[in-house]
């Protein structure tokens, strides 16, 4: 199990769903990074977190998903700026995505930091505005050649 406790790390997450899409987030124009660009559900982790604990809470604040995660569902890592940053595939999901929280972002705060979500196929990603290294990380979650 990976066991950072730090809270210098992050966590994204590439929740695919029975039908073989995964979910994509928009953040709203307001957030400071990446405004208006979609994304995969994630953030920084809170202090004394696992990067597994930190995918999770990230999910259920984001999307209103309950996703599980194992040490087997770690597809990469990478370091930012001193920042080691996870990355994990889930298929192993209960609830809907909670369409209030895409609804109310004039609130400018964490809970309201997306407009908008899609469930897509990875072949409709070139559709979509998204940050660094998204395309790669859902390739890897999918088995994909990476190009």
């Amino acid at each position: 199990m990976l066991v950072e406790k730090k809270s210098d790390h992050a966590a994204v997450v590439v929740i695919i769903n029975d039908a073989g899409k995964f979910l994509l987030l928009k953040r709203a124009d307001w957030t400071e990074k990446y405004s208006g660009i979609w994304n995969l559900p994630g953030g920084g982790s809170q202090p004394n977190e696992t990067p597994q604990e930190t995918a999770t809470r990230e999910a259920k604040e984001e999307s209103g998903l309950d996703i599980k995660i194992s040490d087997e569902c770690l597809i990469h890592t990478k370091n930012k700026r001193e920042k080691n940053i996870y990355f994990f595939a889930c298929g192993d999901f209960s609830g809907e995505v909670d369409e209030e929280r895409f609804e109310y972002n004039n609130k400018q705060d964490v809970e309201h930091e997306h407009t908008d979500f899609k469930w897509i196929y990875p072949d409709e990603l070139d559709q979509y505005e998204c940050i660094p290294d998204t395309e790669f990380v859902v390739r890897k979650a999918y088995g994909q050649q990476i190009l």
